[in-house]
């Protein structure tokens, strides 16, 4: 009886439809799954595949690394050894430039003295592109250290800038420099930091016109020193500001002739204030002169004391 009834209503049309439909279903979910898994197989294929590529291209990568690290190192060999090859002629040159203007070998003309000094400057403006190109090469290769030791600041400053009064005197430039009493001795390279001064405080020069004036200042900032070097010259046009401390970058602060240097000069500024941890801006604008700034980390004494 059992028996019968389940045959019987199994073969109800409404039961035989809904298994033949659930077996369809159960069919299409068979295929779906089986594709499913092709698809996933050709997608684990295709990972594998770039996995290895970029494995590949990471070995690739590598070897192009190491082959530009070694023509940069080949670069900055080669750069140093013609530099300093260079450094000796050029002194011979301007020893003997000197000599002549000296009037050792004899009387100059006003027009022979005239072109004397033409020599000797161009001497002394290529010694200066060969050393900022030995200081970039150092800083490039690594090998530009640091020896840190605590300093007085304000002294380095003034150093500089009595170094560089006969120049500002002679274009009747006057400095006026300010530094807060008391300042502490902070751990730095005073080599390196006076080059920062000598190249912010020479630039101001170069750029600041007759009777103009320049302002050096030190001020403490809690955590640290901040340095400033203010000048009346023509100021920085805006779109050279953000390209002002890049490498070889050449341009006037106004259009047309005038002050040029190396190239260098504010590169090696800032490569050398980051090397002390410390952060270098400018502010400036056409006609309204220009402002540089650096700032240095102080140290409390138990960190100078080490």
């Amino acid at each position: 009886m059992g028996n019968n009834t389940t045959d019987n209503i199994m073969e109800r049309p409404a039961v035989k439809k809904a298994m033949l439909l659930l077996m369809e279903e159960r069919d299409k979910a068979q295929s779906e799954l089986k594709e499913a898994k092709k698809e996933l197989d050709v997608q684990m294929w295709g990972l594998k595949k770039t996995n290895e590529a970029i494995k590949l291209l990471y070995k690739e990568l590598a070897e192009k690394n190491k082959k530009l690290q070694e023509l940069d190192n080949l670069k900055s060999e080669f750069v140093a050894n013609v530099s300093h090859e260079l450094r000796t002629p050029l002194a011979i040159m301007k020893e003997f430039a000197l000599i002549i203007l000296d009037e050792i070998p004899g009387r100059l003309t006003k027009d022979q003295r005239e072109y004397v000094d033409i020599i000797r400057g161009n001497i002394e403006r290529l010694s200066r592109l060969i050393n900022d190109i030995l200081d970039i090469s150092r800083i490039e290769a690594g090998e530009a250290l640091l020896k840190k030791t605590p300093a007085n600041i304000t002294t380095l400053a003034n150093n500089v800038v009595s170094a560089l009064k006969a120049k500002a005197d002679v274009k009747r430039i006057k400095i006026k420099f300010l530094a807060e009493k008391n300042l502490p001795a902070i751990n730095i390279d005073p080599d390196k930091i006076i080059q920062v001064f000598t190249n912010l405080i020479d630039n101001a020069i170069k750029f600041t016109p007759q009777k103009g004036r320049i302002t050096i200042w030190i001020k403490d900032k809690k955590d640290r020193l901040e340095c400033g070097v203010a000048d009346t010259g023509p100021g920085i046009a805006k779109e050279n500001m953000e390209k002002i401390f890049g490498r070889f970058q050449q341009f006037d602060r106004v259009a047309g002739s005038g002050a040029k240097g190396t190239g260098l000069g504010l590169a090696i500024t800032k490569e050398l204030v980051q090397m002390h941890n410390g952060k270098i801006w400018v502010k400036s604008a056409l006609k309204k002169g220009s402002e540089f700034f650096f700032t240095l980390p102080k140290q409390n004494s138990e960190t100078l004391k080490k």
